[in-house]
């Protein structure tokens, strides 16, 4: 049977790695992750590139003790790969290069998301396939996609980028309603 992972109410979880969440296993965050560790990665992966999840429910709260530089696209909030028919509420992901990142490798298909403050980002949103894998029929609802006023005032920022990183193709993606308050420049 399926579990659930369950982070309760608190000021936040530190962690020095990247969680990491199997493709068996359901989430949710009442307190904060916060990624304190000094590379580079992701501060939670679900998934990987090879298995397809379904039926799942995610409710995700993450972010970084200190603000990415946003020179490295491997620091990412959440990373997600193939998820199919599963709920994704990211209610927060800050101080990341990309906020949230959905990964099609074998397919992200038929999932509704749900996106909270996605805050002090590069990128907020990363709609991505990779090798033979799509994204398609998915719902993108809200979003609050913000870089603060102070926040790399010389550096381009994104709402929602959408890219094929393979042969195949993102589409009949929905985004309902998200706000973007990206600043400058």
């Amino acid at each position: 049977p399926d579990s659930t992972l369950l982070f309760p109410r608190g000021v936040g979880y530190r962690v020095l790695e990247t969680i990491v969440v199997p493709p068996t296993i359901h989430v949710k965050m009442v307190g904060r992750l916060v990624y304190s560790g000094t590379e580079n990665v992701p501060v939670m992966v679900i998934g990987n590139a090879e298995t397809t999840i379904m039926n799942k429910f995610y409710e995700l709260r993450v972010s970084r003790s200190t603000q990415s530089d946003w020179s490295d696209e491997q620091v990412i909030g959440v990373k997600a790969f193939n998820l199919d028919s599963c709920h994704l509420n990211v209610l927060e992901a800050q101080r990341c290069t990309i906020g949230v990142q959905t990964i099609g490798s074998r397919g992200f298909a038929y999932t509704k998301a749900i996106l909270g403050r996605l805050v002090n980002n590069k990128i907020a949103l990363d709609v991505t396939t990779s090798g033979t894998g799509w994204t398609n029929d998915n719902i993108f609802e809200g979003g609050r996609m913000t870089v603060n006023s102070g926040v790399h005032t010389d550096k381009s920022r994104y709402g929602i980028r959408i890219t094929s990183g393979g042969d195949y193709r993102n589409n009949n993606n929905v985004f309902e309603k998200p706000a973007m308050e990206l600043s400058q420049p």
